[in-house]
């Protein structure tokens, strides 16, 4: 008899990987089926907390509990690589905890083993999913001007090192932190990236950074990057054109301020990234779509829109 459920293989038992089942779970008719981990313990608890799930260490073993329908990858950057290349011979589609890798090559080389496999593969870029992004883009969807993108990041190496990251994650924190602020220039901007201008540069020695740079698009979007490292700073996007301005800060808020007004008003969003991990509900929600009734996803990148932005994380940087 044809399963009802869409099964889910979870690989990883970390914070991130408990979040994502938790909202996969919260789908009608979904199910996380096992979970599988290098730590057969820490699978073990994971897998009781959802219900007495099955568990193994053994990724070899996902496909003997059900017809696995999806597969989360959400371990730590420095596994990732090896991870996919094992998983990917299961011939299930993935969904791959951001980034794809610590630095651009190994990007660039996920992304081509991806290719190469023709194996459906989404990246948890979440803050295209945040309730705040969805409806900025509704406010501007029929607005034509051009539209000047702000992103404000603020990052801390420190805080890095002192978390127990891998030397190569903590080396390249850009890609792995950053590029969440760095994605919006692709969330907003339209068309492509014709030019990219660094104004203020990065470097390794300072324990004090600013970086600065200027991206045009072939629509004439302009968005602008400034990013502040061990000094405090807000992450912030806004949007402006001659009709509205947008402003999300935090992220997960939204503010319009209309032409010629002054006030900003704040815009009432649905409590999903109040209740579960920002932005992960409606990620799992357009993933299982296009699972089940195969609508494709608006908002949640495949291997490559994820390449492109660590492509530009690495021109802003100069890496």
């Amino acid at each position: 008899m044809k399963s009802t459920y869409t099964n889910i293989a979870l690989i990883g038992s970390g914070n991130m990987a408990a979040e994502h089942a938790r909202a996969f779970e919260a789908i009608p008719n979904t199910k996380i089926t096992v979970v599988c981990s290098r730590n057969l313990a820490k699978a073990r608890k994971l897998a009781i907390e959802l219900g007495g799930t099955a568990f193994t260490d053994q990724v070899r073993d996902i496909k003997n509990y059900a017809k696995i329908d999806l597969i989360i990858v959400a371990v730590s950057i420095e596994a990732t690589f090896k991870l996919i290349v094992e998983v990917l011979k299961l011939e299930i589609p993935l969904l791959v905890e951001k980034p794809l890798g610590f630095d651009l090559e190994q990007c660039e080389n996920i992304h081509k083993i991806l290719e190469l496999s023709s194996i459906k593969a989404w990246v948890g870029l979440n803050r295209r999913c945040y309730s705040s992004t969805i409806n900025a883009l509704k406010y501007l969807k029929d607005d034509t001007n051009q539209r000047i993108v702000d992103i404000f990041d603020q990052q801390d190496k420190l805080s890095a090192n002192t978390s127990k990251f891998h030397p190569s994650v903590v080396k390249n924190w850009m890609f792995a932190n950053s590029i969440h602020l760095i994605d919006y220039a692709y969330i907003f901007g339209r068309g492509i990236i014709e030019k990219v201008s660094v104004m203020t540069g990065w470097n390794l020695s300072h324990k004090h950074n600013v970086v600065s740079a200027k991206m045009q698009f072939s629509s004439g979007d302009l968005v602008y990057y400034r990013a502040l490292w061990g000094m405090p700073g807000p992450w912030l996007c806004a949007i402006t054109t001659k009709k509205i301005r947008l402003e999300m800060s935090p992220l997960e808020n939204l503010k319009v301020q209309e032409s010629g007004s002054r006030q900003k008003t704040s815009v009432k969003l649905s409590s999903i990234d109040k209740d579960f991990k920002a932005g992960l509900m409606f990620q799992a929600k357009e993933i299982i779509e296009e699972i089940v009734k195969k609508r494709p996803t608006k908002f949640v990148p495949n291997s490559m829109q994820a390449l492109n932005t660590t492509r530009l994380v690495a021109k802003i940087y100069e890496m």
